[in-house]
């Protein structure tokens, strides 16, 4: 049993070591053409990288402002009755689906730190910054030691974020708004804002001490305004 235990401490050392040697890697090979890089390539199934593929976090920032101008109004402006209240202020299933609503907008936010440019200026940075990360420790052996967008490529990347959040966010919320039956899915889409921002950007950051496109966000924004609003709205769903 002893030697079974140290054999099995070998292995957990020697994945922890590759995983860090390839962190050090990555932040050596890193730099602000690395995004570029990684769209000037082709994808993984050898088509080129298209038009959408490349601009689709500058749509998803549209969609912030159109969002974030749409919700300012149903927060302040009165509704179209005179003299009434506005839509987020006349009943509590109205706050309810403006907080979840906000969840849609400040996801397309959150892309553009991730996908467009992020606070040092780099463009597409997120891709190179992922596949050098750890996630080289486990598919390294498929890639070239410089290649920005192995084993993720520009494609996936697309479809993970239209589907997940376009898709996925703005349609629970679609559900939410026509039958009040799904109010539940504004909490849930925050705690997936909440489980991103701190295990994929905010405990990295801290384990390798520097920064990651979209930890900034994650951290002012996304994770305590998550927090706040599932806290705020455990009165309506108590299970919370």
């Amino acid at each position: 049993n002893k030697s079974k235990s140290q054999t099995r401490n070998k292995k957990f050392t020697f994945f922890v070591t590759t995983t860090m040697s390839n962190n050090l890697r990555g932040a050596i090979l890193l730099t602000s053409q690395s995004g570029p890089d990684a769209l000037a390539r082709l994808n993984a199934d050898q088509t080129s990288v298209t038009w959408m593929e490349r601009n689709w976090m500058f749509v998803s920032w549209a969609f912030f402002l159109f969002g974030a101008g749409c919700l300012v109004a149903l927060h302040f402006l009165p509704s179209s009755n005179k003299g009434s209240s506005s839509f987020y202020a006349a009943s509590p299933v109205n706050r309810q689906l403006w907080y979840g609503w906000l969840s849609v907008v400040m996801y397309c936010l959150h892309q553009s730190e991730e996908h467009a440019y992020d606070i040092r200026g780099w463009r597409y940075a997120f891709l190179p910054a992922l596949n050098f990360g750890p996630i080289r420790a486990l598919y390294g052996d498929a890639c070239a030691d410089n290649d920005p967008s192995c084993p993720l490529d520009p494609k996936i990347i697309l479809y993970v974020n239209v589907v997940a959040i376009w898709i996925g966010f703005a349609g629970c919320m679609m559900a939410a708004s026509l039958d009040n039956r799904f109010l539940l899915v504004g909490p849930l889409n925050w705690g997936v804002a909440i489980v991103n921002g701190v295990g994929g950007h905010i405990v990295p950051a801290i384990l390798t001490m520097s920064y990651n496109p979209g930890v900034l966000q994650s951290a002012l924004l996304m994770v305590p305004l998550g927090l706040y609003i599932i806290f705020q709205q455990s009165g309506n769903h108590p299970w919370i």
